[in-house]
């Protein structure tokens, strides 16, 4: 081999040895956007929960409600004076808030998620450039 060639695949090798850093940098961060969008979603079905669960609230107290004839005494006027007032306004406050977090944890499972796809698609552009550099390697050699 000339000392062309001889310098040539060292620096091929070098290139080929930065690349592989680069990838492996670029892994580690898609595993941890990749963990990050597994800790969102589950958090979003815990909300998901939540929410069905207010929700299942509102329709006992709404059914309540629609039976008062059936009522009477200290804990009809109480809940008389209770629902009407305060139980519906810290309710609907409530659930938009719920529907404002679960809007904003989907936004950034969508944002990570296509954060995700571009590191993907920059490892596999390193994978297609190791391969090249390797054939070229080896066409030193030949």
């Amino acid at each position: 081999m000339s000392q062309t060639s001889a310098q040539q695949a060292q620096e091929l090798r070098n290139e080929r040895l930065a690349k592989q850093r680069e990838k492996a940098m670029k892994e580690a961060r898609k595993a941890a956007v990749d963990a990050k969008i597994a800790r969102l979603q589950h958090a979003k079905k815990q909300v998901t929960a939540v929410k069905s669960d207010v929700g299942t609230l509102k329709k006992n107290v709404k059914g309540k409600e629609n039976q008062e004839d059936t009522w009477q005494g200290y804990h009809f006027t109480w809940y008389d004076d209770f629902v009407p007032g305060t139980f519906r306004s810290d309710y609907d406050a409530y659930h938009k808030e719920l529907d404002t977090f679960l809007d904003a944890i989907c936004d950034k499972i969508t944002q990570l998620e296509n954060e995700s796809r571009d590191l993907g698609a920059g490892i596999n552009w390193l994978v297609n450039a190791l391969n090249s550099i390797g054939n070229a390697i080896e066409k030193l050699f030949n």
